[in-house]
């Protein structure tokens, strides 16, 4: 019904080509993003955006979501036994993600 409808409106498919309404019936299911555990507190989160506004050091190297994702990505990195690119992102973030932290823990105050 609800192609049906489109193509009244959208006879060419111009609008959204296969975004809104898709043949494949397995659409929901690709492209999900891999949250791979990390921290249990790190875990809970769902990469929503509420904490940047409030960190403090947000403007000087990353954001909360930031450290986050690099997190998650050093745990996939270890899971998976690249231990020498796991090891370059972890010395990188000492400086990005530990040492610039403010440690003030505004970020979790606004975590929904």
């Amino acid at each position: 019904m609800m192609k049906k409808i489109k193509n009244l409106f959208d006879p060419k498919g111009l609008l959204n080509p296969g975004v809104i309404i898709n043949d494949d019936k397995e659409a929901h299911l690709k492209n999900l993003k891999t949250l791979p555990a990390t921290n249990e507190i790190v875990d809970k989160c769902i990469e929503c955006g509420f904490c940047e506004p409030t960190c403090p050091s947000n403007e000087i190297t990353l954001t909360p979501r930031q450290r986050i994702v690099i997190n998650r990505e050093i745990s996939r990195l270890e899971s998976i036994g690249n231990t020498k690119e796991a090891k370059e992102y972890k010395e990188l973030y000492q400086y990005d993600g530990i040492e610039t932290c403010a440690t003030c823990s505004l970020c979790s105050s606004a975590c929904p």
